[in-house]
Formats: structure tokens, sequence, C-alpha cells
């Protein structure tokens, strides 16, 4: 029974990395793309 318990540990400790990196991930990639100013004139 304790090695089904330490295997879904294991697991889950996969699925909360992916889960973080991917959150990091889109986290930088807004800030990047804040960061580019926008190509638009302005016909005024």
């Amino acid at each position: 029974m304790i090695d089904n318990f330490m295997l879904s540990l294991e697991i889950m400790w996969k699925g909360m990395a992916g889960i973080f990196f991917i959150i990091i991930l889109i986290t930088l990639i807004v800030m990047l793309l804040t960061k580019i100013p926008s190509q638009e004139k302005d016909n005024n």
C-alpha cells in the first residue's frame, strides 16, 4: 500500500511542477508582450 502512495506522490509532484512551469511561462510571455510598443499610428 505504501508503494502505491509513493507512486501517486511521484505522479502528483510531476503534475504540479508542470503546471507551475506553464504558469511562469505564460507570465513571462505576457510581461514581454506588454513591453513591446504598439506599431499602430494615429491618423488624427
